[in-house]
């Protein structure tokens, strides 16, 4: 039974490397990949739910540094009715490769300051840039409350 049980795990994590590394646009609740025309990914683009009128925001470290680089980050708020205050929207990170290698994104949920509250939210992706700067995710975590 466990050896059957280790076989439906083993081919459980090989097809969702599989979908990761797809040619083909994937989109969850944090990551996006962009393909080229040979399905392979030049920008990694991460979006993240939050509401900045709490003073939450999304921040990331990234170890080690200068295999990738943010190239733009935006927040757009969900769409509301006019004059309503505190609604929340989408936080959005793009990154390119500069160097081969790997590297580790953490993203977490806070208040950015000295004593500020942080969230449980956490979003980690690890990324290998290939020798012509293309980017495929190798591994993904998400632990993100719904909004």
């Amino acid at each position: 039974m466990k050896k059957i049980m280790l076989v439906v795990m083993a081919m459980v994590c090989a097809l969702a490397l599989a979908a990761c590394s797809s040619g083909s646009q994937s989109e969850g609740p944090g990551g996006l990949v962009e393909p080229d025309n040979e399905g392979r990914e030049l920008q990694f683009t991460v979006t993240l739910p939050g509401n900045p009128t709490t003073g939450y925001s999304w921040q990331y470290t990234m170890e080690p540094e200068g295999v990738v680089r943010e190239i733009a980050n935006d927040y757009v708020q969900d769409e509301a009715d006019d004059g309503m205050a505190g609604v929340p929207g989408v936080f959005t990170f793009v990154f390119e490769g500069v160097a081969e290698g790997m590297t580790q994104l953490d993203f977490t949920y806070g208040q950015p300051w000295d004593g500020g509250e942080m969230s449980d939210d956490v979003a980690s992706y690890t990324l290998a840039v290939d020798s012509e700067m293309y980017i495929s995710v190798e591994a993904s975590y998400m632990n993100i409350a719904s909004s």
